[in-house]
């Protein structure tokens, strides 16, 4: 009885992964940059440019990488359901485990801070 129980949750875990939404990709950005963000050297320079194309092909979500650097804000970032923003990158990593951490610092603290800045406020290693 045991066994036949855990080979149902082993299969039911298995189903459930298979259902999890996956990720198809990812859409670049780097402060000052003019591509179309399908890569680091040809990154877009616009973080809700960069959600709306990652949110563009619903069957194909994106993440969004945002490179370190400072970005000023003319408006409020609008996010999109079930699409991820990250920031603190070096500009070359090909994983979001690559990004080099502060030594002894927080969880959120990164030695390549992505840096917002809008409207009097100022917003440092957002993501």
């Amino acid at each position: 009885m045991k066994r036949t129980i855990f080979i149902l949750a082993c299969i039911f875990c298995s189903m459930n992964f298979i259902w999890a939404e996956a990720q198809h990709g990812v859409v670049y950005v780097k402060a000052g940059a003019v591509g179309d963000g399908s890569s680091w050297t040809n990154a877009m320079g616009d973080i809700q440019a960069a959600i709306t194309k990652a949110k563009e092909d619903g069957a194909n979500r994106k993440d969004v990488w945002v490179a370190g650097g400072n970005f000023t804000l003319t408006a409020n970032i609008i996010m999109q359901d079930s699409i991820n923003v990250y920031g603190s990158f070096a500009g070359t990593e090909t994983s979001l485990e690559e990004r080099a951490k502060v030594e002894n610092g927080k969880a959120w603290e990164f030695v390549n801070p992505t840096i917002l800045t809008g409207n009097g406020c100022r917003l440092a290693s957002f993501l």
